[in-house]
């Protein structure tokens, strides 16, 4: 995702929501699967959903790079594309800001030191 701070963002959405639900009676659990609500989630990130509250949600272009065939893959995909990209270096935009907004991948942060 990208728009008008020229600053990035790479994340992963699932299309389907999974979830396993105990049923009085039976041994098993009962598998249910929904669509989930990828078409209006934007992002979890805070300082990308202040811009979105600052510019608008049309002001920015969503991408998808690649349709994954499971949880797994799409997490490997995601933390692929986001280590490719470098979204932690401290590489700035002409305004001065991080170029990516992302903060972690995988959920653990690696910014790289200032040298």
């Amino acid at each position: 995702m990208y728009g008008p701070t020229g600053r990035m963002y790479i994340g992963k959405k699932q299309l389907i929501s999974v979830s396993r639900k105990t049923v009085p009676g039976r041994r098993n659990k009962v598998v249910t699967r929904k669509e989930s609500d990828w078409k209006t989630y934007a992002t979890s990130c805070r300082e990308l959903h202040d811009d979105i509250d600052l510019y608008g949600l049309d002001a920015f272009v969503f991408v998808i790079y690649k349709w994954c065939f499971g949880a797994g893959d799409l997490t490997y995909s995601e933390v692929q594309e986001q280590w490719a990209a470098e979204v932690l270096s401290r590489e700035m935009t002409e305004h001065g800001e991080r170029k990516y907004y992302n903060g972690n991948i995988g959920a653990v942060k690696f910014l790289k030191p200032n040298l």
